[in-house]
């Protein structure tokens, strides 16, 4: 198998994003972890992409798989990370399925553990939606406005946006429309 990815990698080295897919079959299937890792992530970034979300989130989860059978190491941590991250998408546009939780639990723990205060603002305006959705909307509304608060800390606008209507989905389904327009106002003045 992987004598026949590397040959594949050779043969179509200026169109590889079209064997993604089988690429990541082949090294999966070898001794080549590092090559499995890369071609299964890039499949679910391709996938994801393409909104082919359950292919995605299959590819995702094979990438933390391979991960998960490799000494733990600061990298891998960080590659379990952005795998994490990039699942949430194809996740939620799925409606979460079944592993929903843990998926935001490890990343979470990552994102602490690495103090990567994005990643965690991104997680938690995700939760926020999330849980919303699910019919706990005061949980939902508790880690959106988290979010949005962390976001605003570390000067994330473009995260602050994004985060800032899923505070206002919560709250108004809440019926607490004038904090709508008070994260608002937060966001037009730092825009």
């Amino acid at each position: 198998h992987e004598r026949i990815g590397q040959a594949m990698e050779w043969a179509y080295e200026d169109r590889l994003e079209e064997f993604y897919e089988m690429l990541a079959y082949h090294y999966s299937r070898g001794d080549n972890f590092a090559k499995a890792y890369q071609y299964l992530k890039c499949s679910g970034d391709k996938a994801a992409r393409n909104y082919a979300n359950w292919e995605a989130v299959r590819f995702y989860k094979e990438a933390i798989e391979v991960l998960n059978n490799q000494p733990e190491t600061e990298e891998t941590k960080q590659e379990k990370l952005q795998v994490y991250l990039s699942m949430i998408t194809p996740m939620v546009m799925l409606s979460y399925l079944e592993g929903t939780d843990e998926v935001f639990e490890e990343a979470e723990k990552l994102s602490k553990e690495f103090d990567d205060a994005k990643s965690l603002a991104y997680i938690y305006g995700r939760l926020g939606t999330y849980y919303t959705h699910i019919g706990k909307v005061t949980l939902g509304r508790e880690y959106s406005e988290k979010a949005f608060d962390e976001a605003e800390r570390i000067g994330a606008i473009d995260l602050m946006a994004s985060i800032a209507l899923d505070v206002c989905f919560a709250h108004s389904i809440s019926g607490n429309f004038i904090i709508t327009v008070d994260v608002a106002a937060r966001v037009i003045r730092i825009l």
